[in-house]
């Protein structure tokens, strides 16, 4: 018998080059930078806010970190599956004319040759993640527009709260001016004195609470803009710009079902359950497959290296479902695929709640909108200036125009308040309707 020939090399040669190809390097840290406070100099609009929020560097590169993931594991779903080297050696127990051990040596590669059962269901659960994945992103990037935009009206109405409060402070010094003036005449008692005192030291401090809640409220927003230091961005007054929704009449007393259906299409937390209870499906589906394991089944072929000379091996291993057939398993992606349901459903009523909810919200503050807009702030007004010409004339006692000038204040401030929550409202019902 010839002694065995090392026929190792081009195993070892395969080994180390899959070692070599296994290696990556790791992806360099990302380098934050955060927003530039000039960027928030001058009068920010509204669309401007939006477009700076996101760009936020933070939330940029979650949103691209995690699209890139969903990405890299539908690539990953599309790999074929490696192949396996396998290598034997066994010593025979007998020596050759030179005493040297005699040895066999087999080795062969194998390769799942079925592994296609399953592979386009799992590529559609790969890609059921990514698109679960986008809605997310989405969802959070109309929910950062929605938080943007109710942040910017609450400033605008802080900014028109204090210019108001400055006014109101500048009218109460007036009013003790001239009721100390008419009590060194002795027209008004000492009390009305004090009384007038009283007003004006508190009109004094609602203005200073007003402009320390500003500063706060535009430190915040600058924070959420993407500033990491302190500022106090002045915003763009936009009027009645954001009052009424577009492409929505108040002539509807109700949103109709074609409405709500297509309120629901856009609705992408909605459409994260739905996208859900997609994957629970395709899961199912994979698990029942997996009860006739044919990925399992392996194929190989190689070479046997023996003292009486080489020959080709092949082999074929098939696993038997005799006692396991992936009951567990297709059990809990039954119930899964239940629960997602049940959460599918949960999430189009609470999307049907909450459109419709924001619908009765933005028709009642319309409404009241309109009431002080057309009628009760103007009235407001026209009494107030009226009590004060009354009261210079002597026809009016100090209290009788303080109570006037009182109520005049609280429905400038209130119709400022009712601004902001309709602003916030039409914009949240634009959001959820996809307008």
């Amino acid at each position: 018998m010839k002694p065995l020939k090392n026929k190792c090399n081009p195993i070892v040669l395969c080994l180390l080059l899959s070692l070599w190809m296994a290696g990556c390097a790791s992806p360099p840290a990302p380098k934050w930078v955060s927003l530039d406070t000039s960027s928030l100099d001058g009068t920010l609009t509204l669309e401007k806010c939006l477009e700076l929020a996101k760009n936020n560097d933070i939330q940029v590169v979650q949103w691209k970190a995690r699209l890139d993931a969903a990405h890299a594991e539908l690539r990953q779903s599309k790999i074929l599956p490696n192949p396996s080297l396998g290598i034997s050696w066994e010593d025979i127990g007998l020596e050759d004319e030179l005493g040297a051990g005699i040895s066999t040596t087999t080795y062969g590669i194998s390769y799942p040759i079925l592994f296609w059962w399953s592979y386009p269901e799992k590529i559609k659960a790969a890609k059921l993640i990514q698109l679960a994945e986008q809605t997310a992103v989405l969802s959070e990037q109309r929910q950062l527009e929605i938080e943007i935009a109710s942040a910017y009206f609450n400033i605008i109405a802080d900014q028109r709260k204090a210019a108001l409060a400055e006014d109101i402070a500048k009218a109460y010094s007036e009013l003790f001016r001239l009721a100390r003036k008419q009590n060194q005449q002795g027209d008004i008692s000492a009390f009305n004195l004090e009384q007038a005192r009283l007003e004006m030291n508190k009109a004094e401090s609602e203005l200073k609470d007003t402009q320390a809640t500003l500063r706060a409220d535009q430190m915040s927003f600058a924070f959420a803009l993407g500033a990491d230091r302190p500022f106090y961005p002045v915003l763009s007054d936009c009027g009645e710009q954001y009052i009424h929704p577009e492409g929505i009449s108040l002539d509807k007393k109700e949103l109709t079902a074609d409405d709500l259906n297509a309120a629901l299409q856009k609705d992408y937390d909605y459409m994260s359950k739905q996208i859900a209870a997609d994957y629970a499906a395709s899961k199912l589906r994979i698990e029942k497959l997996n009860a006739i394991p044919l990925v399992d089944v392996s194929g190989s072929a190689g070479k046997k290296a023996s003292p009486e000379g080489d020959s080709t091996t092949y082999s074929l291993d098939i696993p038997i479902p005799l006692f396991d057939r992936n009951q567990a398993g297709i059990e809990r992606a039954y119930t899964e695929l239940r629960t997602a349901q049940a959460e599918e459903e949960k999430a189009r009523r609470d999307a049907i709640t909450k459109i419709t909810t924001s619908w009765e919200q933005y028709r009642a503050l319309s409404w009241r909108w309109e009431q002080y807009s057309s009628s009760s702030r103007q009235l407001a007004e026209k009494n107030s200036k009226t009590a004060a010409r009354l009261y210079e004339m002597g026809m009016l006692s100090y209290m009788e125009m303080l109570r006037s000038q009182s109520e005049y204040k609280n429905t400038q401030m209130e119709a400022v308040d009712n601004w902001r929550d309709l602003c916030t409202t039409s914009w949240t019902l634009s959001a959820i309707l996809g307008k």
